[in-house]
């Protein structure tokens, strides 16, 4: 279920960047850094990355993203954060 949120909410490049300003701390400066060198907002960034997952995730992915929120105070934030973590760990797009 939260995942199908994440792809419904966060493929949208202001909620995107709201959710990751929400975020905070450190993976803000990695996706504003990530998103610089590409050329893109990070709202789009983010967008673009939540869009790839769900075109291309199986669901084995999906199913390791809803496990890893299970117990989340914020499981949509927690899972959109690790849905990006993947494309930040990425060698230069």
């Amino acid at each position: 279920m939260t995942v199908s949120e994440i792809l419904k909410t966060c493929s949208h490049e202001k909620v995107a960047g709201a959710a990751v300003a929400s975020i905070g701390g450190d993976f803000v400066r990695r996706v504003n850094g990530v998103a610089s060198r590409t050329g893109v907002a990070p709202g789009a960034f983010v967008a673009r990355t939540v869009r790839e997952f769900g075109r291309h995730a199986g669901e084995r992915r999906i199913s390791e993203v809803e496990r890893a929120v299970e117990k989340a105070d914020m499981p949509i934030l927690q899972g959109l954060r690790y849905i990006v973590e993947e494309a930040l760990e990425k060698p230069e797009r």
